[in-house]
């Protein structure tokens, strides 16, 4: 049997760190189709927003205001309230991102959700945060 490579083992324990909280989202992303299905979104519009705002708060907070049309400076201003807590998030986890080389960081950062974050933080109490660890975490959240 051939024995994989250092980054393919990598991104796999990242992705084994955050598969129950990927079981676990599943059915809040149901929930998001189905309210957002209730405010007249079509499916491709409701994977649209999940895909681009990538904030489940935000985006149940922007269902509950969401009128037609919508009032854009209202959304901004929800979301901006309701995710406020990654900047603190994104400092903290920032520190031990030391071989997060040039925009690595940042791409991170934009994929930055409670449970990665959570992730991140135990397995920088254990050993080193790496991008491919971390993608490894991303993805497959992401993906859901």
């Amino acid at each position: 049997m051939q024995q994989q490579s250092r980054p393919a083992v990598e991104f796999l324990e990242g992705t084994r760190a955050i598969l129950p909280l990927v079981v676990a989202v599943i059915p809040i992303g149901l929930v998001f189709g189905a309210v957002s299905v209730t405010k007249g979104l079509s499916a491709l519009e409701a994977t649209l927003m999940s895909a681009l705002v990538f904030a489940g708060g935000s985006q149940f907070v922007a269902m509950d205001i969401w009128t037609h049309p919508a009032s854009w400076r209202a959304l901004a201003l929800a979301a901006l309230l309701v995710n406020v807590r990654h900047m603190l998030m994104g400092a903290s986890i920032a520190t031990k991102m030391t071989s997060f080389r040039g925009v690595r960081k940042y791409v991170a950062m934009l994929f930055l959700a409670d449970e990665i974050w959570a992730v991140a933080e135990f397995k920088a109490g254990r050993s080193k945060l790496t991008p491919v660890w971390f993608a490894g975490v991303a993805a497959p959240f992401y993906a859901v």
